[in-house]
């Protein structure tokens, strides 16, 4: 599967430019004396409707309901997206769903309220996954109090956005491979225009605004005030597919799409720039978050371990190596690598070997104790794929949250347990830094590095350097002052390319047709481009992370004093 990110940053050297209050959940002053009303029938309806919903469902929708009402006050038409929003944002359990479809269904509005926007219902389709006879019911509950245009319109506008009419299948003949392609041009044209739509008013032409597609990175070198800025980055949501790949992955499969679909489209937008209406624009794309896999697939780095600096297995656990520098980050990878360096301690085993019987026995030992003590699920298969070991728990764990280390490492000698207090600590503050957005001392944290490279080196020689450790460690500070302005890499994170797997075998297995492979790949593809458009992806509710004082050992690294709680 083969997903490009576009993360705008679009910035005007003059003025900041405010979102339009059609596509925000600003309301005008007038509308706020609904606001008590809205809530206090909120509730009776949505008792009404779920007496048989726990409590604790319950009470999360009703927080929902005040926050944003409290917050925003919202208007009476905008309460029906309001009660969507724990589809998006409340991991997509089956419970909270059906929750969601029945208060949409049963659920009725007083007072008299305005046309719903096009924009608004695609939404809704698209985040209740319902089709036209539920979408056309829906419809007709809510007549006498919210007008919802016809299926047809909104088909129409959906259409419009996923660009069905511009998907082509390409084949390999050798490897019996079928790839469903949307233009690449069209992607990034359509995507810039509909944020631009959003903007307002618009710039002086003296000042023309200036677009950077930075794929992964924050933009930090674009001049300027930002005046869009992507509050969710690392969301599945904010990732505009161009191909779907049948099989898995191969050299031929991958080659083929990146020939035929990505690298001659990409120099043409370089060179010639993109049409959109009202002007010309100039765009630079820079490439910086692409899967491992791919990676290794197209770099030609033969046996290398590591595609940055190409360096082998034997080489990123040299001492020597480590000391002087490699020439020239994933959370979960990092944090599964500790997981089985403590599984090691714990049993004893000073061999690196995960499928020991030894290390085994630990494991489950370890991991029944985590899930006792503290409720962690690490390593843990899950029946959605993969494990249990999510980002949000790999966070848990480098911030040591509910005691994590002091019961991971309950059996093991006192000498150890230091070694990893202070391997947790220093990869706790190396990826904080690294996925933060503020300025870097990179010399400071090259050091951080440089030392906790040499530490595990020097204490567990027998331990494995795992590729994601080892461009924490040997490159983090590279990518960070060398491409990107001193400032942290922030959204260079591949957790939200992983979330989506779990959209595509829901899309597949419900919301695309079984007629023929084709069909089934090519209504995949429509659903992410439907889910993921910029208009759309705006009508979701965005907390604002909280920020905290950093310690004191942080402060010399960061030159600003504040850091998000998140790694």
């Amino acid at each position: 599967m083969i997903f490009h990110s576009t993360h705008l940053t679009i910035s005007n050297p003059r003025k900041r430019i405010s979102l339009d209050p059609e596509f925000s959940l600003v309301t005008d002053s007038e509308n706020r004396n609904f606001s008590e009303q809205i809530i206090t029938e909120s509730r009776k309806h949505i008792l009404e409707c779920h007496m048989k919903t726990s409590r604790s469902r319950l009470g999360v929708l009703l927080e929902h309901v005040d926050f944003l009402a409290e917050r925003e006050k919202i208007e009476p038409k905008q309460l029906l997206a309001l009660a969507l929003e724990l589809v998006s944002n409340k991991s997509y359990d089956r419970d909270t769903s059906d929750m969601c479809r029945e208060i949409i269904d049963k659920g009725s509005f007083s007072g008299a309220l305005n046309k719903v926007q096009i924009s608004k219902c695609a939404y809704i389709l698209d985040s209740l996954e319902i089709g036209a006879s539920k979408y056309t019911n829906l419809k007709i509950i809510l007549k006498g109090d919210v007008k919802l245009p016809s299926y047809k319109l909104v088909s129409q506008y959906r259409r419009e956005i996923s660009l069905i009419n511009e998907m082509e299948i390409v084949r390999d003949p050798e490897a019996l491979t079928i790839e469903t392609c949307v233009s690449y041009h069209s992607i990034l044209s359509l995507t810039i225009q509909r944020l631009l739509s959003t903007l307002d008013p618009v710039p002086d032409s003296h000042y023309p605004l200036k677009i950077k597609i930075s794929d992964g990175l924050d933009g930090s070198d674009t001049l300027g005030n930002d005046v869009f800025y992507n509050s969710s980055p690392n969301s599945p949501f904010c990732f505009r597919p161009v191909a779907l790949i049948a099989l898995k992955e191969d050299y031929s499969s991958v080659k083929l799409v990146m020939n035929t679909i990505i690298n001659p489209q990409t120099d043409h937008i370089i060179q010639d720039g993109l049409s959109l209406i009202g002007g010309h624009a100039q765009v630079k794309i820079v490439y910086s978050l692409f899967d491992t896999i791919m990676v290794r697939l197209l770099d030609g780095a033969g046996g290398a371990s590591c595609h940055l600096c190409t360096a082998t297995d034997s080489q990123i656990k040299s001492l020597e190596w480590a000391h002087s520098g490699f020439p020239i980050n994933r959370l979960i990878g990092n944090a599964r690598w500790f997981m089985l360096l403590i599984y090691h301690l714990d049993a004893g085993h000073k061999v690196w070997a995960p499928s020991n019987s030894k290390v085994n026995s630990s494991m489950k030992r370890v991991r029944a104790i985590l899930q006792e003590r503290c409720n962690f699920s690490v390593d843990i298969p899950s029946s959605q794929g993969g494990t249990s070991t999510t980002g949000n728990i790999a966070r848990d764990c480098f911030l040591n949250k509910r005691d994590f280390l002091t019961w991971a490492t309950s059996s093991i000698n006192p000498s150890d347990k230091i070694s990893l207090e202070k391997i947790q600590t220093n990869l706790s503050v190396l990826l904080r830094l690294l996925n933060s957005g503020d300025l870097i001392n990179c010399d400071k944290m090259q050091e951080l590095c440089k030392e906790t490279y040499e530490f595990i080196l020097v204490e567990y020689p027998w331990a494995s350097i795992t590729p994601s450790l080892h461009k924490l460690l040997a490159h983090s500070f590279q990518l960070i002052g060398a491409y990107n302005n001193g400032k942290g890499l922030q959204n260079l994170s591949e957790e939200c390319l992983e979330s989506c797997n779990k959209f595509v075998r829901r899309y597949r297995e419900n919301l695309a047709r079984k007629t023929s492979f084709t069909d089934n790949v090519r209504d995949i593809l429509v659903k992410l481009l439907c889910c993921s458009n910029p208009i759309l992806v705006q009508n979701r509710l965005i907390h604002a992370k909280k920020k905290r004082d950093v310690a004191n050992s942080l402060q010399e690294i960061l030159y600003n004093s504040i850091l998000s709680d998140d790694l």
